[in-house]
């Protein structure tokens, strides 16, 4: 605005200035062991931002596995992300109350890549499968929840997959695979 001012003329001014100090939101995507250590980096993975549970923006992770929202206003944030089959998630980002010109740093997720146990029940000395058979794969973890095959089933921290036909011999247990047991028994 222009003030005019006659000769012994008085005012007064309020300056308001409207620049709003911008944040920022940034951390790292591990592929990590199955218990939370990073191993390396993951490119290319899908972060999503939401403002008040809203998604605004999304990014894929840098070649190094970074990735950083900028510009941001004060506000409640949180961070998602893409998780391809095959992974598991064992930790990601709290949500984050940021604050004017707050540059929120370390909010990292970790992915484990399941492993698989394959093989089949087979007639001891030869490559006839075996009908009738249940195999087990128990985790010495307690709170393990194991991925059962179809038709498999879940009981406690035990897999039970039992054989069938030929196509069904063929035995698959997926899932974070740290420290189990396979045994098997007759029906």
């Amino acid at each position: 605005s222009i003030i005019y001012l006659n000769i012994g003329g008085e005012a007064t001014c309020t300056i308001t200035n409207n620049d709003i100090a911008t944040g920022s939101i940034s951390g790292f995507k591990f592929k990590v062991d199955a218990d939370g250590e990073p191993l390396a980096t993951l490119a290319d993975w899908p972060i999503t931002l939401s403002l008040d549970e809203n998604p605004i923006a999304n990014q894929n992770t840098s070649v190094l596995g970074a990735f950083s929202f900028i510009d941001l206003l004060t506000g409640n944030y949180t961070l998602a992300e893409e998780s391809p089959s095959g992974w598991s998630q064992i930790f990601s980002p709290l949500p984050i109350n940021l604050t004017a010109g707050e540059n929120s740093e370390g909010n990292n997720f970790g992915n484990f890549d399941n492993g698989y146990i394959s093989g089949y029940k087979y007639e001891t000395g030869t490559q006839n499968p075996l009908d009738g058979w249940v195999v087990r794969l128990s985790f010495k973890d307690s709170e393990a929840s194991p991925n059962c095959p179809s038709p498999g089933t879940i009981n406690g921290i035990h897999c039970e997959y039992t054989t069938g036909s030929e196509e069904k011999s063929v035995i698959i247990f997926s899932g974070i695979l740290d420290q189990v047991l396979i045994s098997s028994k007759k029906l």
